[in-house]
């Protein structure tokens, strides 16, 4: 936008001397010319500056001594506003992605876990063991295996013990103090994800506002644009001045500047939104590590 806007006031200099000299124009009007030719210029290096200073911040950032080709703005932010996906697989995505419901997740089940132990810890223990005596005598060393088949020699033992937990005034605090670790971390989540879906409910809602303000901004840009025209028109029969022209020259600029930051602030959203669902890095192919 910049070098467009330098290119058309070389233009309208080279237009302005060629008048002057014919005796058209005063000096003034080519003054003025020539300051907002040295202003457009004066932009467009300081555009190229910060360009370079991007481009050292990320050679910095990625550890490179140089880059063989230099990082400019090249590619224009894309012009798709809506999300095509469906908003509540949006939001599942989002939960499944976020640390901290996952941090409190698995401290939800482990606490499940505890309590469960506690909750045993009360319930009564019965222990039941069969045993089966088989007794046999004899006079002799050798002849007491033959008494082994009398029946009355023979016999059955049940034994049945219990435990009752009586008392265990620990157990009961651990388990309501389980229990209200338990309530504590799912309120938490519940917290956590309504959090979340306010952020994402208010990403979605600036990209419907945004896709109303592109149409605005283009409509500007346009009208800027068709105005600039007719003055130069009107400059070639001698009923404006170069001054006007550089006015209308500076709306067109602003007005191609506000389009692109309309569309830099839309990609800002949806890398938001892409992190939020962590496909962030799959998206730009970048190594997570």
């Amino acid at each position: 936008v910049k070098k467009k806007a330098v290119d058309l006031s070389e233009k309208l200099l080279r237009d302005n001397q060629a008048r002057l000299e014919a005796g058209l124009l005063s000096s003034t009007e080519v003054r003025v010319t020539e300051t907002q030719l040295m202003r457009n210029r004066q932009s467009l290096l300081s555009s190229r500056l910060d360009a370079l200073r991007i481009e050292d911040e990320v050679r910095a950032a990625l550890n490179l001594r140089n880059l063989p080709v230099g990082l400019y703005p090249v590619d224009r932010p894309a012009t798709q506003a809506a999300v095509t996906e469906n908003a509540a697989d949006l939001l599942d995505k989002i939960y499944a992605n976020d640390t901290q419901i996952g941090i409190e997740q698995a401290s939800l089940e482990q606490n499940r876990y505890q309590l469960e132990q506690e909750l045993n810890k009360q319930k009564t223990n019965l222990d039941l063991s069969l045993s089966y005596v088989l007794n046999g005598y004899s006079n002799s060393s050798f002849g007491g295996t033959a008494d082994f088949s009398k029946s009355d020699l023979h016999g059955m033992n049940v034994t049945l013990t219990w435990k009752v937990p009586l008392g265990d005034q620990v157990t009961i605090e651990n388990i309501q103090r389980k229990r209200l670790e338990q309530q504590q971390l799912s309120l938490q989540i519940e917290d956590r994800k309504s959090q979340l879906d306010v952020s994402f409910q208010s990403l979605l809602r600036s990209l419907s506002l945004i896709k109303k303000e592109k149409l605005t901004a283009t409509a500007v840009s346009k009208l800027s644009k068709d105005q600039l025209r007719n003055e130069i028109e009107r400059f070639k029969i001698g009923k404006s001045t170069s001054y006007r022209i550089s006015q209308y020259q500076q709306d067109v600029v602003e007005a191609e500047q506000q389009e692109i930051l309309i569309r830099i602030r839309q990609e800002n959203i949806r890398v938001e939104l892409l992190t939020l669902t962590g496909e962030f890095y799959e998206k730009y192919e970048l190594n997570q590590q």
